[in-house]
């Protein structure tokens, strides 16, 4: 799994903060960034299906088929989803006659992400999905990129983000001849997806999801005297 590290250190704030009203614990406050990568675990497409009907018998007799339509549709096209999800059928209003579901068909993005072949086999997949769509007669939205298991690039993220904070607080502590004690406080102020902060490209891609976290943390530091 490919890894990059992306630091976004914030501003420095050096207060002072009375946690215990009889000693005072001087405080310096540090925010640090970290964007951390992964090759995504799948991509998704989703059919979208309205049957209509003079009644509601008609339309409802139609639209159950429509399962049966896809996996024989999906066997056609010999498309073997790691994941086939249906709807239930909606009918949003009495006076208009139609009968809403869909389907979501997800598969594994991970050879898509071999730079000499992965392209070209994801374009084969996305051709054949907008074939079924039109031979189906029906909506088709996608492709979307996502992580099964999303909590240890999350926790990745923070770790690092924390790690990219204290550099700062210690050059702090440093500059007023103290030194650090202990972390007072963490606060995680944010986590985004796909949306590195030193990038413009679109996110996610078929090589790369991302996860930045930001976050803040308080040090007690020890060593300066305020009234020199």
């Amino acid at each position: 799994m490919e890894r990059r590290h992306a630091i976004v250190l914030g501003f420095l704030a050096v207060s002072c903060a009375a946690w215990a009203q009889e000693t005072p614990v001087p405080i310096i406050e540090s925010t640090g960034a970290a964007t951390v990568e992964s090759i995504p675990d799948y991509v998704e497409f989703w059919l979208h299906d309205v049957t209509p009907g003079e009644t509601t018998t008609a339309a409802v007799n139609r639209a159950v088929l429509f399962e049966e339509q896809v996996r024989d549709a999906l066997a056609e096209h010999d498309l073997s989803p790691t994941y086939v999800v249906f709807s239930g059928l909606s009918l949003n209003d009495i006076n208009r006659i139609e009968f809403h579901q869909s389907v979501c068909l997800r598969f594994r993005a991970a050879n898509f992400a071999i730079p000499e072949k992965g392209p070209t086999m994801f374009a084969a997949l996305t051709d054949q999905i907008a074939a079924l769509a039109r031979q189906l007669e029906c909506g088709v939205e996608g492709p979307s990129w996502d992580m099964e298991e999303k909590g240890s690039l999350e926790e990745e993220a923070i770790i690092q983000a924390m790690e990219n904070a204290y550099p700062s607080a210690k050059a702090a502590a440093s500059a007023m001849n103290a030194h650090i004690m202990s972390v007072e406080r963490v606060e995680v102020q944010s986590i985004e997806w796909n949306r590195d902060p030193e990038t413009r490209a679109q996110q996610p891609d078929l090589q790369r999801v991302t996860c930045t976290a930001r976050v803040q943390i308080a040090y007690a530091f020890s060593g300066y005297d305020a009234s020199r």
